[in-house]
């Protein structure tokens, strides 16, 4: 047993590596964030911080908040775009650091810094800037605030459990889940459940409902579309399939972006009593902030195994859970301590790896990144057609990602929309004013990856002509294949359907 002044010295101690670690990873992050194309999505974040909005067609205004503060700080570049981000994960990797020391104990802290930053999703989240990073953040502080909530019956702390919470859901609109693990939490230690029959759960749980406020306004504007959206995404509007090829594929992207052999750590930790049996409240504290979301997740998986992310959230505790029962079993037997470092260095080699691939392709077309390259040179070839034939505008294909690199690359950030879509809302080109507002009798230089030309620009266009087709390239090699067009003369809009019924955006 320690003394007060030992436990001292090791906080002290852990919190300056844990300090030192961060700063060091956070710096390199700075350096290294600029050196790699943005993908489709940060483009999109970008044109989003362009067009600020108290909300957006699939999420709420978080990311296009920080996007903006990097750019109007460092300029519309990719080092402007991610620099918020790589400010946030390394706030991120404090509050995991803050709450592993004050479930268990320093070392367990940083050790559980240490793992998520070596853990594939986190590797990538702490560079791209998606509504991702964030959320995470508010999602770990929203844990730290309710641990030391639940032992008050004080409104206050319970409130600020709710703004944190809130502003989740203003990052992403998954955060909401957290308020079911608080409440899984409170069924499960009895200890806490008299906080259903206080103002104490209620009370954080209308704050993080007040906070979507600017949300619930703008999607009423707008047909709830954000809604049917996430619906969509989440496939929770059709029928259940009950895949298991589909179930089985989201068992495999979780095991890939938490690393395997972690992955496999974690699902020891929950089913071994070590933590469980000695600390039975913080077990169920960090599993109710953890399973939850999985399991939510992997229940929609028998429709459709979404996104390998969705679940990092729940990530987020179970290293701590992970981390704690890796050092309990170290001291029981340490022979164990050799794989665990083992799983650590190879952990680290990925990580390295996924640096290399960021910025080198493999040559040929086994690139695992072909559809994440070559937008810089696309912009450039665009551009130079755009002077050739006095085009004054961009015409993307119907998905948002090759739109949003053709303005963000173009050198003069050229306007660019999508072919106009009447009664159908794709995404937040579908919300904003089209062409069809200021660029009649205008040419517009039209991209595509997957013929037809869509008809409504044959429509809308004096004539549609075939310029060439052209690939992509990055470091010198062919990415992706694209035809482009010249669109003579806009003499018929048909304008999009938010314009048609004379809102904007």
């Amino acid at each position: 047993m320690k003394t007060a002044h030992e436990q001292v010295g090791a906080e002290a101690h852990f919190l300056g590596w844990t300090t030192l670690y961060i700063l060091i990873w956070t710096a390199f992050r700075l350096w290294f964030c600029g050196r790699f194309e943005l993908i489709g999505d940060e483009a999109y974040n970008w044109l989003w911080a362009k067009n600020l909005d108290w909300c957006y067609f699939s999420k709420g205004p978080m990311v296009a908040v920080c996007t903006w503060v990097g750019v109007t700080l460092f300029g519309d570049t990719e080092f402007g775009v991610r620099f918020a981000n790589v400010m946030i994960a390394g706030a991120t990797g404090f509050g995991v650091y803050y709450l592993g020391s004050r479930l268990f104990s320093p070392r367990v802290g940083f050790w559980s810094v240490v793992i998520i930053s070596v853990t594939p999703l986190f590797v990538a989240g702490s560079y791209l800037m998606t509504m991702d990073t964030p959320y995470l953040l508010f999602w770990t502080l929203a844990a730290i605030v309710f641990w030391e909530a639940k032992d008050t019956n004080s409104l206050g702390p319970w409130m600020l459990v709710g703004v944190c919470v809130g502003m989740g859901i203003l990052s992403k609109y998954t955060e909401i889940i957290q308020l079911l693990c608080f409440a899984v939490f409170c069924l499960w230690v009895p200890a806490y459940r008299h906080h259903f029959r206080r103002w104490t759960f209620w009370g954080m749980v209308l704050t993080a409902l007040a906070c979507m406020t600017p949300c619930f306004l703008w999607n009423m504007k707008h047909d709830w579309c954000s809604v049917a959206h996430t619906l969509d995404r989440g496939q929770v509007d059709q029928a259940l399939k009950l895949s298991a090829g589909q179930f089985l594929s989201f068992m495999g992207q979780q095991a890939a972006v938490f690393f395997p052999l972690f992955f496999a750590g974690l699902a020891v930790s929950l089913w071994r009593r070590d933590i469980r049996t000695a600390q039975p409240v913080i077990f169920r504290f960090l599993v109710s902030l953890c399973l939850p979301l999985f399991l939510f997740y992997a229940l929609l998986a028998w429709n459709d195994d979404g996104l390998a992310n969705w679940t990092a959230a729940g990530y987020v505790t179970g290293t701590i859970l992970m981390t704690a029962t890796w050092l309990a079993l170290i001291r029981e037997r340490p022979a164990l301590k050799k794989w665990v470092v083992a799983s650590l260095v190879l952990a680290l080699l990925v990580t390295i790896a996924l640096h290399i691939l960021a910025v080198y392709r493999i040559p040929g077309r086994k690139d695992p990144l072909v559809h994440h390259r070559g937008a810089k040179d696309l912009a450039r070839q665009v551009a130079e057609l755009q002077k050739q034939y006095n085009a004054q505008f961009v015409i993307g294909p119907g998905g948002y990602q090759t739109t949003s690199w053709l303005s963000f690359y173009s050198p003069s950030h050229t306007p660019a929309f999508i072919p106009s879509t009447p009664g159908h809302i794709r995404h937040q080109f579908s919300l904003w004013p089209g062409y069809e507002r200021g660029y009649e009798h205008q040419n517009a230089i039209f991209v595509c990856s997957r013929p037809p030309v869509p008809d409504v620009l044959r429509q809308e266009f004096r004539s549609v002509e075939f310029i060439k087709e052209t690939w992509s390239l990055y470091q010198g090699e062919p990415e992706k294949r694209y035809e482009i067009y010249l669109c003579r003369d806009l003499t018929n809009p048909q304008g999009t359907w938010i314009s048609r019924r004379g809102k904007t955006p």
